[in-house]
């Protein structure tokens, strides 16, 4: 067994892999075409033509009806803006209870908090062994690290008024059991699918199962622009709430009576036709990001499944999981060593891979107060604590199959190097 880099070998991979976002000649015409037009913002906080911002605003709004199939669609200048306005369209107020996973970006719950709602965490699902013949290895199964459903109905109260669904990783949470909670209980509910655009759930794009589907367009996303966000929506007095909250819907409130906003502030979450031009480009070709970051997902998941000691996401048929993150279980005392070392090894292989994801936002403290018993939290603790192992190679445009297959070389490397000692 060849020695590690990490112990003086030899570095298995020499090249500097390129993560950023893939822009391409068509989103610099179509931004050099707004700056030419004199108008960066079509925005104007009043009741005519420009309240609805500008001709690249709307065309992405179009663009996003016409995938999603969906009446209305409100672009704003961040998914976190998209996440408060779609709260405050669907009526939280302050002391309103609304259920959240306990992994997420902090925005899923801090948009709560601008409402003057309680966030009520709820933890997230791993996985189960679904053969007994397949030596205990854990299969990922559908919703995992998305908020176990088994969970929420014991954290309903009167207060509680609607459920933020976040799709993690670009898989679809458990939506049929999510509904059925719903209705039960008359909640509203909301998909954030900022890392999950065009995946499916029993053939229905998510954003389109809730009340209001939010996306993000930051830098770091499928569809990037560096920053911006659309909602999107079947229910007329929603869109309406969502334009309003957006451009300063306290100058013309009473312009849209079916609002029932008279009382309302607004805020300045206008996008600029300068991201929208970015997006609307991005966005042409998110089946063709969506099918290459598949395609490589499965790459690594075959070339990964015979190593005792990590699982992987099941091959993905259809688009039930669009790969933000390539997560895997590391079990230490298959590979015999620690998760900490193990990552510390890949790098110097030269893979780009990190312990966990993010930290639950039950051990952030702007939301510890809102925290009964630290203690129940058990996955999402466990998968930050020693389990979790990210991956975020499959998500990038610049990323080959030969880049993919030397990913795999160095990751066996690692661990068979580990399991020989």
């Amino acid at each position: 067994m060849s020695k590690i880099a990490l112990y003086g070998g030899k570095r298995l991979i020499n090249k500097k892999f390129d993560l950023g976002a893939t822009y391409f000649k068509e989103e610099e015409k179509a931004v050099l075409s707004v700056i030419r037009s004199q108008t960066i913002s079509g925005f104007v906080a009043n009741n005519g033509p420009k309240f609805y911002g500008g001709k690249k605003v709307i065309e992405l709004e179009e663009q996003f009806k016409n995938y999603f199939q969906t009446k209305y669609a409100v672009a704003s200048n961040s998914a976190t803006s998209s996440l408060h306005s779609a709260l405050f369209a669907i009526g939280i107020q302050p002391g309103d209870e609304v259920i959240v996973p306990s992994v997420s970006m902090s925005a899923s719950a801090a948009a709560i908090l601008m409402c003057g709602g309680i966030p009520v965490f709820v933890d997230i699902k791993k996985g189960r062994c679904h053969d007994c013949s397949c030596e205990k290895k854990i299969e990922l199964e559908k919703g995992c690290f998305n908020i176990n459903t088994s969970l929420i109905e014991e954290k309903i109260t009167a207060k509680t008024k609607a459920i933020i669904v976040v799709h993690l990783f670009g898989v679809s949470a458990d939506m049929h059991s999510i509904q059925e909670l719903a209705s039960k209980h008359n909640l509203k509910i909301i998909e954030d699918c900022a890392q999950s655009p065009g995946t499916s759930y029993n053939n229905e794009l998510v954003g389109t199962i809730g009340d209001i589907g939010v996306f993000s367009f930051n830098q770091s996303k499928t569809i990037s622009a560096g920053e911006g966000g659309v909602a999107i929506t079947n229910n007329y007095k929603y869109a309406i709430k969502l334009q309003l909250i957006r451009n300063h819907g306290e100058a013309m409130s009473e312009s849209f009576p079916e609002a029932e906003s008279n009382q309302m502030i607004g805020y300045n979450y206008r996008l600029t036709d300068l991201e929208a031009a970015v997006a609307v480009e991005q966005f042409k070709r998110l089946d063709k990001f969506n099918d290459r970051k598949i395609k490589l997902g499965n790459m690594l998941t075959k070339g990964l499944k015979k190593i005792e000691g990590l699982d992987t996401i099941s091959i993905i048929s259809g688009k039930e999981n669009v790969i933000f993150i390539y997560p895997i279980i590391f079990n230490a005392d298959k590979i015999k060593t620690s998760r900490k070392t193990f990552v510390k090894a890949c790098n110097a292989e030269g893979v780009p891979m990190v312990e966990g994801y993010t930290k639950p936002l039950t051990r952030l403290k702007a939301f510890e107060q809102y925290i009964e018993n630290k203690n129940e939290f058990i996955v999402a603790d466990s998968l930050n604590d020693s389990e979790l192992i990210s991956l975020k190679i499959c998500h990038h445009y610049n990323i080959s199959r030969d880049d993919i297959e030397l990913i795999i070389k160095a990751i066996k490397k690692v661990s068979f190097f580990f399991q020989s000692q």
